[in-house]
């Protein structure tokens, strides 16, 4: 006895879609389904753009972090937000066909791109972070009190601040303009 059974296939049909269960034929209805599934993945693009840059932000700040906790609840909302749109891409994919398939991949793309062109840039870029990680062990430096693993790492620091410097005077990257605003000692 066999479980399954073959039906009729809407894979390339561009008239017939799935919604909740109801075979659909409606020219009108699946142009709309189309359309439909192009932008819920251009909205999971933008979400997704927008959790990642949070969760950089949020580890920025230590544990248990007015700030981090702020960035958390953000992206609680965010999860939310993507979820509900995954279930309703999901929903789209199950009862469709190659044309809803292409309209997934489509919409993928355009998020992409847009979500990626529109989105505002991360706050401080890491070489700035980096600059002042190098600066708070100035202070440090002048601490006479040092164990002998201090003044290793200490050490190791300095060779690394000439090493950054010197990258940067040769380099013609971006991290050179923000580093110029940026008063480093060699």
């Amino acid at each position: 006895m066999s479980v399954c059974s073959s039906s009729d296939s809407n894979f390339l049909n561009f008239d017939t879609t799935n919604i909740a269960g109801y075979v659909c034929v409606s020219t009108p209805l699946y142009w709309s389904m189309w359309v439909v599934a192009v932008l819920i993945q251009i909205a999971r693009n933008f979400v997704w753009t927008k959790t990642s840059q949070v969760s950089r932000l949020a580890l920025r700040y230590p544990k248990d972090s007015y700030e981090r906790s702020k960035y958390v609840n953000q992206l609680l909302i965010h999860t939310v937000i993507a979820f509900l749109l995954y279930v309703f891409s999901f929903l789209l994919i199950l009862g469709a066909n190659m044309g809803i398939l292409f309209a997934v991949l489509l919409g993928n793309v355009a998020g992409v791109y847009i979500s990626m062109n529109r989105q505002e840039k991360d706050g401080n870029p890491i070489s700035v972070e980096m600059v002042d990680m190098l600066k708070g062990w100035d202070a440090i430096e002048n601490n006479k009190n040092l164990s002998g693993e201090q003044r290793k790492e200490l050490d190791e620091l300095r060779i690394l601040r000439k090493e950054l410097a010197n990258f940067l005077r040769n380099s013609e990257s971006a991290a050179v303009k923000s580093m110029t605003k940026v008063n480093l000692r060699y």
